[in-house]
């Protein structure tokens, strides 16, 4: 990439005084002309194939899943799939794509704003941690991957705001990815440290990382 392609950004307008280097691509290759419903469903192809279908694994703290959605992700959210609200591993089972996409839309890709993302890859990346994580982890990781790049003291913490995603529009997408590529990597074999039990889920976890 030549230099006339990158641009030096002054993070003061995000509330940050220090300057940093900021490798921003054209916007042609930074960004694409997808709407916000073509690149959910971009990001979707990925999180589907990710999750696969059904899935009772005794170790998996989620019980009963498809698609990524736990029983017990539907009970904490009060969502109720069937009609009757049961609470019963029949919420599950008879979940469909259209159904599982529904979820994802109103509880992730518009509730933490991840629809404002404009880098299809980059916004698959967060919002499969996200999934598979917790988004409050997700949001973390997002802030400590812009620390990793610029050098500059923002908050970690659950809260994705909006200028913390004006900054993920700004760096270089390559850039991001490769930063919050190690965060995840670091994230999973920290969980599988602190809990033994899990490891049998480490080389899936490290699998999807980038894909």
């Amino acid at each position: 990439m030549s230099f006339d392609r990158f641009r030096i950004l002054c993070l003061s307008v995000f509330g940050i005084s220090a300057l940093a280097v900021i490798f921003i691509a054209s916007s042609s290759d930074a960004f694409s002309d997808m709407s916000s419903d073509k690149r959910f469903q971009y990001a979707m192809k990925t999180i589907i194939r990710q999750e696969g279908g059904l899935s009772n694994d005794k170790n998996d703290p989620g019980s009963i899943t498809k698609y990524g959605i736990s029983l017990r992700y539907l009970k904490s959210a009060h969502i109720c799939i069937d009609g009757d609200c049961k609470d019963d591993s029949n919420e599950i089972i008879h979940l469909t794509l259209t159904e599982a996409d529904d979820v994802y839309y109103r509880q992730w890709y518009e509730k933490y704003g991840y629809n404002k993302i404009k880098n299809e890859d980059l916004l698959t990346d967060i919002m499969s941690f996200s999934i598979n994580a917790g988004s409050c982890e997700a949001h973390k990781l997002v802030e400590r991957a812009i620390k990793d790049i610029t050098n500059d003291d923002i908050p970690v913490d659950c809260k994705l705001t909006q200028k913390t995603i004006d900054m993920v529009n700004l760096i270089e997408p390559v850039v991001f990815h490769a930063a919050f590529q190690q965060e995840e990597e670091d994230f999973y074999r920290q969980i599988v440290k602190r809990n033994v039990h899990l490891r049998c889920f480490l080389k899936g976890w490290l699998r999807r990382i980038g894909e």
